[in-house]
């Protein structure tokens, strides 16, 4: 399976390329949406063609990412 993550994927460039992705490499089978605010990766999610799943975390909080 063929996964993409994207962090900062709330706003921003990491937006942007979420949602180009899925045009550029229609070969990923799922794109994972990593960012802090939670209620913006919703929105990021559903404006997007391909399956995602929603990581709501700070990547630099180690604690964070162990959980």
């Amino acid at each position: 399976m063929k996964i993409a993550v994207i962090t900062g994927a709330s706003s921003g460039l990491g937006k942007e390329f979420a949602k180009a992705i899925t045009e550029l490499r229609p070969d990923i089978e799922e794109i994972w949406l990593v960012a802090r605010r939670e209620d913006k990766l919703k929105e990021v999610a559903a404006s997007i063609k391909a399956k995602s799943r929603i990581l709501s975390l700070d990547i630099t909080d180690g604690k964070a990412i162990e959980e």
